[in-house]
């Protein structure tokens, strides 16, 4: 199985998932902002600068961060 370039977010995602954080998977999660979001909340627990960034590029996912982080 080939895993192609726009595939990549969400393997680093799934990747972070079982086995936990780490800088390299979060950076290529945040190229796309739903993996971004996905990653802070699952992965992380909590927002960081560079997700919530990368989440804000999609305006679905700024309510999202901006709700979340009224929250902490």
């Amino acid at each position: 199985m080939s895993i192609t370039t726009n595939q990549l977010p969400k393997w680093a995602y799934f990747y972070a998932l079982m086995n936990g954080p780490c800088d390299v998977s979060r950076q290529i999660a945040c190229e796309e902002p739903q993996y971004a979001y996905l990653y802070a909340r699952f992965v992380d627990k909590h927002p960081r600068e560079d997700t919530r960034t990368a989440a804000c590029k999609d305006s679905l996912y700024t309510h999202v961060s901006v709700d979340q982080k009224a929250n902490v």
